[in-house]
């Protein structure tokens, strides 16, 4: 549902969820209508045990069929974000981490009904739930890229992390991935609308990395906004040091102009206040050889 403001800025979009009521009354299927509580009704042509066939008029017929998903049960993720770009109109945009323990950072930038930094907690259900859903779309088949031909639209990016490291990232323009997956994100990137949050400080004084470049020695390497979110809030929990480095990459978040860009090694990361002023984290571990963005970097002029 969309909610006007005065301004273009104070446009939000309210998600109504997935599920409603609905009724059969003599030969009609009724569905309630969440957006402008009416109902709707479109006459049942047949139902058999697992398929039923709708008119809408005397032209245009539905048929919906149950699908029986194959989930595998071994496949495990220790961690789910979700970010969406944003785009030429009023699209959200934002970004969401649930892990399995139920721990979320949500990030809403504009036209969220919330924006802002924040955390929260929620159940094990809830995580185990999403994971499911996204498992229907069946995650390992996926492609990496769905892009429509057309532009101005919003992309959607989902990475799906394990044992710290990127199992999957799945970016989707323009919602043309399969359905259970455009399903799946959906409900997950308005989590946020249906719990309490708690605001968090951004100690980092640094932007969650959104268009995000890699450099290193003219090879550059770009990031998707959900893994640019993961190494964010990977920074947001880490703690400060007093190491020295020599700092081989650069992450630049072009979207954001953030000039000084962030100085790494991979496991030490060093960010510049205006001031001139520099604050050094330690992830724990090296993020770029444990996601092998170090063999994904290519020529600047490859890249452009």
């Amino acid at each position: 549902k969309r909610i006007q403001g005065n301004e273009r800025h104070e446009e939000k979009t309210l998600f109504l969820g997935t599920i409603t009521k609905y009724k059969i009354e003599e030969d009609s299927l009724k569905i309630y209508n969440l957006n402008d509580s009416t109902w709707n009704s479109q006459k049942i042509v047949s139902i058999t045990a697992d398929t039923m066939t709708l008119q809408k008029n005397e032209s245009t017929f539905f048929k919906y069929s149950k699908t029986n998903y194959r989930i595998d049960d071994s496949e495990h993720f220790d961690e789910i974000i979700i970010s969406s770009s944003g785009c030429y109109g009023t699209c959200p945009n934002n970004d969401i981490s649930i892990n399995k323990n139920g721990q979320v950072i949500y990030f809403g930038d504009e036209y969220n009904t919330v924006n802002g930094y924040y955390k929260s907690k929620v159940s094990s259900a809830i995580f185990s739930k999403l994971e499911i859903d996204f498992k229907k779309a069946n995650i390992k088949n996926l492609q990496d890229l769905y892009s429509a031909n057309w532009t101005d639209d919003e992309t959607v990016s989902v990475t799906f992390i394990k044992d710290n490291k990127v199992v999957k990232t799945i970016c989707d323009y323009g919602r043309q991935a399969p359905t259970e997956f455009c399903w799946a994100y959906t409900s997950a990137r308005y989590l946020y609308q249906k719990i309490h949050l708690d605001t968090i400080s951004n100690n980092l004084n640094y932007s969650p990395f959104k268009d995000a470049l890699l450099k290193f020695d003219g090879m550059v390497c770009e990031l998707s906004q959900s893994e640019g979110f993961y190494l964010w809030t990977l920074l947001l929990s880490s703690n400060e040091t007093n190491k020295t480095f020599t700092g081989k990459y650069f992450i630049v978040n072009s979207w954001r102009r953030e000039k000084k860009g962030v100085k790494t090694d991979g496991q030490l990361f060093q960010f510049t206040a205006n001031d001139g002023t520099t604050k050094t984290y330690d992830l724990g571990f090296n993020f770029i050889k444990a996601n092998g963005l170090d063999k994904k970097l290519r020529s600047k002029n490859q890249y452009d």
